[in-house]
């Protein structure tokens, strides 16, 4: 009996082997798959998306090197769900080019890794996105794909997916959620946004935007999504302007009752870029439960050419940034407003947080550029916007000559501990837009502290007597956590050991540390 029952509990379960499949561009959809050989019958297949209609749960398909596009239509999808330990994978082995063709990701626990989509908006659909993800999509992985140049589409994103008719509010495509876009690079796209963010608990992090024209770096909706560690340089705005568009670092809005609450942006950098730093505007369809507020955006690095941010949501935080020679053509660049939109007080820029941020060369030399508190009347008038936290901040002004104190900051809006010197701060190399403290900077020990336990680079806040001012972290024992090397732009000047800057071709292997940590502390 103990044998037969054996059995029959053997009998019961059912192994589920893994399949690894081919694609090849002389491959045959007749084949099996099953081998990367061009054999019409047991060899790879020849599209993407016959692969993408066969895998099932713990499915692997290695596309090989070689140009693809589509006999009919624009875009391929998935069919199939993974699960938690079996994901379904479709990996470009190689160069692999996916030309004038969207990729759409139906399905949950799916991974992309490693494709260039290129001229997708060729035949694609205009306002679409060149990889975008389905409502429900939980658990899908956006990992190490290049899209270039591309116009009329959008790069990552989830759609926006407009309510009905019947007021009822939705917010929408919040059961996607626990996605990863990761190390993609979006170049040369030109339309509304590089990543359209909805649902909840999204992560976009160490992806490069370069080149891309007039899009809004990230659209954010849903709730608790992170966006992190990315780098956008030379955004440009040319096209934009026949449209009335401009780009912005970051925006969301309430137009069609998109909640948008929680976000984290940390780390980020915005380099040379022809656009506005942000806009968050409330709910303008007069919703009283739509949540719109509440985002913290700390060591982030913005060099923003062309315009402010505009803050029209509660609860937005800044914390251990660096604005450096932002909005150089108009007078201030915070403008928190209670009062712009039908929602008024529904959305509304109060109970704002500016703490630890270093304002260098932002505004017209006309002497403002820290922060205004209104878009109208005096640049940094209050205008309803109550519940402000605001210290501890550097402010530098540019002159076009020299580096002086701003004007009028004091009487406009105190701080108490805010540094208004008219000094340059020791930063490493401003120019190459490298902002790590060098010894005797006046920002080390000058912030409060915001609840960050991490600077830029992972190193541990604070690291003296208190939180430094900006991004980085100054370490006193000079355990630096950085890579010297790393970086879009090489850098020209290097720490020595006793935490002084000095040109990289002057090294002596004897007075410079030589190992180096990365933001992981590894």
């Amino acid at each position: 009996m103990k044998a037969l029952l054996s059995i029959l509990c053997l009998l019961a379960v059912v192994s589920v082997q893994s399949a690894t499949y081919y694609v090849r561009t002389d491959g045959h959809d007749a084949a099996s798959g099953l081998n990367n050989t061009s054999d019409a019958s047991g060899g790879a297949w020849l599209t993407q998306q016959k692969a993408l209609n066969i895998m099932a749960a713990g499915d692997t398909t290695l596309v090989q090197p070689g140009i693809y596009s589509l006999s009919s239509g624009y875009r391929v999808w998935t069919t199939h769900d993974g699960t938690t330990n079996s994901r379904i994978t479709l990996r470009a082995v190689g160069a692999v080019t996916n030309y004038a063709q969207e990729f759409w990701m139906t399905n949950s626990y799916f991974t992309l890794d490693g494709f260039i989509f290129s001229q997708a908006s060729i035949n694609g659909s205009p306002n679409q996105y060149i990889i975008q993800f389905g409502p429900g999509t939980t658990n899908c992985f956006v990992l190490n794909n290049t899209l270039q140049y591309s116009t009329n589409l959008n790069g990552i994103g989830w759609p926006q997916q407009s309510p009905g008719t019947d007021g009822v509010i939705r917010p929408t495509n919040t059961t996607s959620a626990y996605c990863v876009v990761s190390n993609n690079v979006l170049n040369g796209i030109a339309d509304d946004s590089l990543f359209d963010i909805r649902g909840s608990y999204q992560l976009v992090t160490r992806n490069m935007g370069i080149n891309d024209d007039y899009c809004d770096t990230f659209r954010i909706f849903g709730c608790s999504n992170v966006v992190s560690y990315n780098l956008i340089t030379n955004m440009l705005y040319t096209q934009g302007l026949g449209f009335g568009n401009h780009p912005d670092c970051f925006q969301t809005y309430g137009d069609f009752s998109e909640e948008s609450y929680g976000h984290v942006l940390d780390g980020n950098k915005w380099l040379n870029c022809q656009c506005f730093l942000c806009q968050l505007t409330d709910d303008h369809t007069n919703t009283p439960s739509i949540h719109i507020g509440d985002w913290t955006v700390r060591n982030c690095v913005f060099n923003v050419l062309l315009g402010a941010g505009s803050i029209d949501i509660p609860g937005m935080r800044f914390i251990n940034d660096i604005f450096y020679r932002c909005n150089t053509n108009n007078d201030g660049l915070l403008s928190f407003s209670a009062n712009v939109g039908p929602g008024g007080g529904i959305g509304s820029g109060t109970n704002g947080t500016v703490l630890n941020c270093a304002f260098i060369g932002c505004g017209l030399h006309s002497g403002f550029g820290w922060y205004g508190l209104s878009w109208s009347g005096s640049e940094c008038g209050i205008s309803n916007a109550f519940g402000m936290t605001l210290d501890y901040n550097c402010l530098l002004h540019w002159n076009g000559t020299n580096w002086t104190a701003k004007n009028a900051i004091v009487a406009e809006w105190p701080e108490t501990h805010g540094i208004n010197n008219g000094q340059f701060p020791g930063y490493l190399d401003a120019a190459e837009f490298d902002f790590h403290l060098t010894n005797g900077c006046y920002l080390i020990d000058a912030g409060t502290n915001t609840g960050l336990v991490v600077d830029m680079d992972g190193a541990t806040r604070p690291l003296g007597a208190s939180m430094d001012i900006g991004p980085y972290e100054f370490d006193p024992n000079l355990k630096l956590r950085f890579d010297f090397n790393h970086g879009p732009i090489a850098a020209h000047r290097v720490l020595d050991a006793t935490g002084f800057g000095h040109d990289a071709v002057q090294m002596d292997p004897t007075n410079f540390l030589t190992t180096t940590i990365g933001p992981d502390g590894t």
